[in-house]
């Protein structure tokens, strides 16, 4: 019977029929729970819903009974958490989520930067600084570094004095210029900040990097120079 239930249900799956395979492998996850074949079809018809929520719940379950390599684990992981990270709207939630995660998931770059547009999201700015600058000191990440130059903190001028002790390793990263001169023009540092700013053009164009250099000329007066910035910029994104 179990057999015939399996069967039915990869049918109903294939064939769209989702509401219909939901009960039938409920009814049969109640039968034989632990069943491996069962958490597969379970996780492939989360994931054809895109229940998130449901296939986060269920991805213990699957790591245990290793039906599955570690890498699709790791992806289904990835997606799920950053779906749930999106759409949670209080920051406890947020943070039982995240400790909920296995202890190399919460290394996981993209998982970082999602958990820290959580927190931006609900005004945990601070918790978001501590996240980024902790994560960066483990692993560096020029997405994270670049989320981190985005920041609205109340202290620019410490979270660029923060940066700045990152480029004695990584100073040639554009990335990483760009968010110190984001910081130093928001720290009202006009000269460091136009120097940071040419230097990451200067290393690698950005559309991002003309814009921030252009608005900042603009607020020195400098017209002409910022002018040429701005179509720099949209030349490249064309």
């Amino acid at each position: 019977d179990v057999t015939v239930e399996l069967t039915q249900a990869e049918l109903q799956i294939a064939h769209g029929q989702h509401e219909q395979a939901l009960a039938t492998l409920n009814h049969l996850n109640e039968l034989v729970p632990r069943h491996r074949y069962l958490l597969k079809l379970r996780a492939r018809l989360h994931e054809r819903l895109n229940d998130c929520a449901a296939l986060f719940e269920l991805l213990p379950e699957l790591r245990r009974a290793k039906v599955l390599p570690e890498t699709d684990l790791a992806d289904m992981e990835n997606r799920a958490t950053r779906e749930l990270l999106a759409k949670t709207a209080d920051a406890d939630a947020v943070r039982r989520l995240w400790e909920r995660l296995p202890r190399d998931a919460r290394h996981r770059p993209r998982l970082v930067e999602a958990h820290a547009r959580a927190l931006i999201r609900l005004k945990e700015i601070n918790q978001a600084e501590h996240l980024l600058r902790s994560a960066l000191k483990s692993g560096w990440d020029e997405g994270l570094v670049h989320l981190y130059g985005t920041l609205p903190v109340e202290d620019p001028a410490r979270a660029l004095e923060t940066a700045e002790g990152w480029s004695k390793q990584h100073g040639r990263d554009a990335a990483l210029l760009l968010t110190l001169g984001r910081l130093a023009r928001r720290a009202k540092l006009w000269g460091k900040a136009r120097a940071y700013l040419e230097a990451s053009t200067g290393l690698r164009p950005r559309p991002e990097t003309y814009r921030e250099l252009a608005e900042l000329l603009e607020e020195m007066g400098e017209n002409e120079r910022a002018q040429a910035c701005y179509r720099d910029g949209l030349r490249l994104a064309e």
